[in-house]
């Protein structure tokens, strides 16, 4: 295919952006302060479901969404962590609703971790002591301030202040401010922009919550003791019985709003005094995940045992894992952030190794996908990346089979085409706006495919009904190489169609 033809489409400078693709052009075509801005809101994920990156137990439950009169969705992200460092007035000793409990923990004169409200951790750090601002995930920047505050932004509107180390107000990028209401350490209410938004209520005997109340859903919690473990020499031992969340039942007052079943938690001992938490319900069968009392690394979830490396020289490194199940199947993971590379071996004896910049305007992003399969044959994918961070081109190569995706961009700096070449073809996908005019009105998403040497040209939308053409939805162009444009080649018949 002639460059001429790419620069063509290129030069209409015509870009769709609907939203079932909002996703697809974010992570292809936004610029890396883009992507690092904001909050997740979203239940953290790890690459061993409730395994955190230092190896402890680390379970999390979304129990609800809180919504914003702009449509913004905030989940109430419930974690459960084996470290025990944190008393949630909420829910009890190692339990943490994130959007109420978000906090800042100084974990070094030039560093603080932060537990964000989304239930991320993230980490700002300063290089110098005298320097004011802090750096930290995702392109958040942050300050401190007087009392023990700290005060953090990001450059797409959120910012988040906490006092005495306890979140205290948010403000959205549309300029929702959101405040938080305290009894002393517990939170009663959340409001946003003065109206209601969560309310909490006290339970007088245990003083943690009994109750969640938050748009026509509420949450009533249930307490009971939890053993807490204490390993001295060689002996385990109960140092105390604490009041830990033990139920949680969902009602609502809308009755077409279908009703959550009610969950359970347990924390049993076995005979060699390990501690457990157990979460079971009337809908799904009851999982129990074990930790050492000592180190706080988790050992078990189910049929999985871990095995765990830390590094005592770096108590906060990412650790390498490998779980075992009955079967005698294994599973491996290890992160290396400072180096940009995971490794990852999966049950059936594959090995996963991916590399991505630590530096540079493509920081973050993935370079190279190595999979090793257990036959010994691999498969490749590499990225390349503009200097502005875009993705520029995706190569995979796997059995023989060679496959490029080449991104193109308009002088606006938006994605307008990704063009592929496989096995001798190639296709180009066009990104344009719904009701530009023209034969285009009706595009929703053009895929084209070439021969090579041809000049006509079938695009096929994927929605039907939107055709002008006709019936089959197919439109036809002829490009002329000489003037650099593309014209209607009339109406296409269903017998004509490429």
């Amino acid at each position: 295919m002639p460059r001429t033809f790419d620069r063509a489409f290129v030069n209409r400078r015509r870009v769709y952006r609907p939203a079932a693709y909002a996703c697809l052009l974010a992570c292809l075509a936004s610029t890396p302060a883009a992507l690092a801005c904001g909050l997740h809101w979203k239940m953290p994920r790890m690459h061993f479901d409730a395994v955190q990156k230092q190896g402890r137990l680390s379970y999390h439950e979304d129990w609800g969404k809180l919504v914003l009169a702009e449509g913004l969705q905030m989940p109430l992200v419930v974690n459960f962590d084996s470290g025990g460092e944190w008393a949630s007035p909420v829910l009890g000793r190692g339990w943490m609703l994130a959007f109420t409990d978000s906090h800042v923990i100084r974990r070094a004169e030039n560093h603080y971790e932060v537990v964000m409200p989304d239930g991320y951790h993230y980490h700002f750090r300063r290089s110098r002591h005298e320097s004011a601002i802090w750096k930290g995930n995702r392109g958040w920047l942050g300050r401190e301030t007087s009392r023990g505050g700290f005060r953090a932004w990001a450059k797409c509107g959120w910012s988040i202040e906490w006092r005495e180390s306890r979140i205290a107000k948010m403000v959205s990028p549309a300029g929702t401010v959101i405040d938080y209401r305290r009894e002393g350490d517990f939170i009663s209410e959340v409001r946003a922009n003065g109206r209601p938004l969560l309310r909490l209520e006290r339970d007088a005997e245990t003083g943690l919550a009994s109750a969640l109340r938050f748009g026509a859903e509420k949450i009533e919690l249930t307490f009971g003791p939890r053993p807490l473990v204490r390993q001295v020499g060689r002996a385990r031992l109960i140092e105390e019985l604490t009041s830990n969340l033990t139920a949680a039942k969902w009602s609502s007052l809308d009755p077409a709003r279908p009703v959550r079943p009610q969950r359970a938690y347990a924390y049993p001992l076995d005979d060699g005094m390990t501690p457990g938490l157990e979460i079971s319900s009337t809908e799904e069968a009851s999982r129990l995940l074990q930790w050492d009392p000592q180190t706080r690394l988790i050992l078990s979830d189910g049929p999985w045992r871990y095995a765990i490396r830390p590094n005592p020289k770096k108590p906060l490194a990412r650790v390498p894992v490998t779980r075992t199940n009955a079967a005698g199947e294994s599973e491996f993971w290890h992160r290396e952030g400072g180096r940009g590379r995971s490794t990852a071996r999966l049950r059936d004896g594959t090995k996963v190794v991916r590399e991505w910049f630590v530096s540079g305007p493509a920081r973050g992003r993935t370079r190279r996908v190595v999979r090793t399969h257990p036959d010994g044959s691999e498969s490749v994918r590499r990225f390349a990346y503009r200097e502005d961070g875009r993705i520029l081109r995706r190569q995979e190569a796997a059995g023989g089979v060679n496959q490029i995706w080449l991104y193109r961009y308009g002088e606006d700096g938006r994605l307008d085409a990704i063009e592929r070449e496989f096995g001798g073809r190639r296709t180009l996908q066009v990104f344009r706006p719904e009701g530009e005019g023209g034969p285009e009105k009706w595009s929703q998403y053009d895929r084209v495919t070439l021969a090579e040497g041809a000049s006509e040209i079938a695009i096929h939308p994927k929605t039907p009904g939107r055709a002008a053409a006709d019936a089959t939805g197919t439109a036809f162009y002829v490009f002329d190489a000489t003037t650099q444009t593309l014209t209607v080649k009339g109406n296409p018949t269903h017998e004509n169609r490429p």
